[in-house]
């Protein structure tokens, strides 16, 4: 949980389940070729680091609006206009926090990560979706980004009306991206564990090989997917399926595994 208390951690994942639930229905209705848009509402602070100078001002959950006035249609907007400017420059944030527009200004620091100017905050799109037909995701209690593969992937087979399904159950996990590249994520053998419990017989699994900077950040990463085939090995079956996931491979494989 960091810093954030039970309340802000709560609301975090909350924050990350709705990006995945947009970036996945995104990503499927292009794959399926259907009109879609994407609004832009913001960036949701999802952490500060320890030398955030917006500590004090900016809670993880609060949304940026604008940076020197000017607003940006997507995250990476944000940090390319910050990462134009040098450390000790100062800023002004525009936020809103409970519904509630402030600003602040402040100096840029040194991030330690990348060695340029910033604001130590991690970040997500807060966005909005619209589509045609209309596509409403219900994540009931559950939070964080980790459901966005399989999100996309039921999202494409109600839309396309396209049975990838065809009576099996099949589990997964992965974050996506609006492009349909699915991410890393945590806990994965737990998840094979409790997919085979539940009868599942396909499994798809991020499979993402370390880079230089992500060992730099986690010297023990380990791919999910080499984790995955570990766990369905020790969870089930011989004849049990593990296969590597990006939304169009996966797509592919239960239309030609029937």
């Amino acid at each position: 949980m960091g810093n954030a208390t039970t309340a802000e951690y709560n609301a975090l994942q909350r924050y990350y389940i709705k990006s995945a639930a947009n970036a996945a229905v995104v990503a499927a209705m292009r794959a399926a070729r259907r009109p879609v848009k994407v609004h832009s509402r913001g960036i949701y602070v999802m952490s500060l680091l320890r030398n955030s100078p917006l500590k004090g001002h900016v809670r993880p959950g609060d949304v940026i609006t604008k940076i020197n006035g000017q607003q940006y249609q997507r995250a990476s907007g944000y940090t390319a206009a910050i990462a134009r400017l040098k450390v000790g420059e100062r800023v002004r944030v525009t936020y809103t926090h409970r519904g509630r527009q402030h600003n602040v200004t402040v100096k840029l620091v040194r991030l330690t990560q990348t060695h340029r100017a910033g604001i130590g905050i991690t970040l997500t799109d807060r966005t909005a979706v619209t589509s045609t037909p209309h596509v409403r995701i219900d994540a009931g209690d559950i939070g964080g980004p980790s459901a966005g593969l399989i999100f996309a992937l039921e999202t494409y087979q109600q839309v396309t009306g396209d049975n990838l399904r065809n009576g099996r159950i099949v589990a997964g996990t992965g974050t996506i991206d609006e492009q349909g590249k699915v991410g890393a994520i945590g806990g994965i053998d737990k998840k094979v564990s409790a997919a085979a419990k539940a009868g599942a017989t396909i499994f798809f699994a991020p499979d993402v090989p370390a880079t230089r900077a992500m060992l730099r950040e986690d010297p023990h990463y380990v791919n999910n997917y080499v984790v995955a085939r570990r766990a369905a090995k020790k969870n089930w079956y011989q004849d049990a399926n593990s296969t590597r996931a990006e939304l169009q491979q996966a797509i592919s494989y239960l239309r030609t595994h029937k």
